[in-house]
């Protein structure tokens, strides 16, 4: 079995988290988070000391370290690789198809991969990190005379769009599946929430029909009206239940990928305090 040289270890101190990384033991960088860092790794949700390790984890295995000018390559074990082709088929013709579904419904405007990938490159702590220390790695070459300002410039800017290119590839799956999931949710909310009125009106119109046509008409049979207005308005309910519950999957989403939801979409959740009012106009 292939040894890991990595080794990472996140610690609380004071109010914040470092995590610390070794590689064959030797400690070679030590970050600091906020103490409410979040994280989402491999599609699951991480936060606090949790969080740290397996960001930190996750960059040992993509991408390595930048630290002082030396390189240390990411370790991706035997097993991994041996795994990868054998995997490949089924989960990518699964993660195809999961997008395809998100493309489906209602789109929201300014959803946007590319866009969003930049933003969470920008905003990444790690990647600071990462930068600040291709810099300074760079500026100590210069101080040497090994290359000139220009040359300095020149391999800065190579190396910093090397990080973000590998940072944007790594993340590029996770967030287009956080884009259908958002896509998919904002479907059914907006979709059930403007249903709701209409239901109402056919359950409250239904009242004063008779429960089947017959001659000569029969007239209104309330105790079959309120029967069938009683499951019409635990339906509208539950539909309810599925908008509210796909509206907070949209907003958990659109926070993980750092998108800000445009206003008009926001303000439709009011929608529900109105769905509530009218549901309760139905008299029984």
């Amino acid at each position: 079995m292939r040894s890991n040289p990595y080794k990472i270890k996140a610690r609380r101190s004071g109010d914040s988290i470092v995590g610390d990384v070794f590689y064959n033991k030797e400690l070679i960088i030590s970050q600091e988070y906020d103490s409410d860092y979040s994280a989402t790794v491999d599609g699951k949700d991480y936060s606090g000391v949790k969080a740290v390790t397996q960001d930190l984890t996750f960059i040992s295995k993509t991408y390595g370290f930048e630290v002082g000018g030396r390189s240390y390559l990411p370790f991706v074990s035997k097993e991994e690789e041996e795994s990868g082709p054998e995997e490949e088929d089924f989960i990518e013709k699964q993660k195809k198809l999961f997008l395809e579904s998100g493309k489906i419904g209602i789109s929201i405007p300014g959803l946007d991969r590319d866009e969003i990938l930049e933003k969470l490159a920008s905003l990444d702590p790690q990647i600071k990190k990462i930068i600040n220390t291709i810099q300074a790695g760079i500026e100590k070459r210069v101080k040497r005379g090994d290359i000139t300002e220009e040359e300095a410039e020149e391999i800065v800017a190579e190396e910093v769009e090397k990080t973000i290119e590998a940072f944007k590839k790594n993340f590029e799956t996770i967030v287009e599946e956080k884009i259908a999931e958002i896509n998919q949710n904002w479907t059914v909310f907006k979709e059930s929430i403007e249903s709701i009125p209409s239901d109402v009106k056919a359950a409250i119109t239904n009242l004063t029909l008779p429960p089947t046509v017959s001659v000569p008409p029969a007239a209104p049979n309330p105790v079959w009206a309120i029967n069938l207005i009683k499951q019409t308005k635990n339906s509208l309910i539950r539909t309810l239940s599925v908008a509210v519950a796909a509206f907070a999957l949209v907003l958990k989403n659109a926070n993980q990928i750092k998108f800000e939801i445009p206003d008009f979409i926001l303000d439709t959740f009011d929608k529900i305090k109105v769905a509530f009012t009218v549901i309760n106009t139905i008299p029984v």
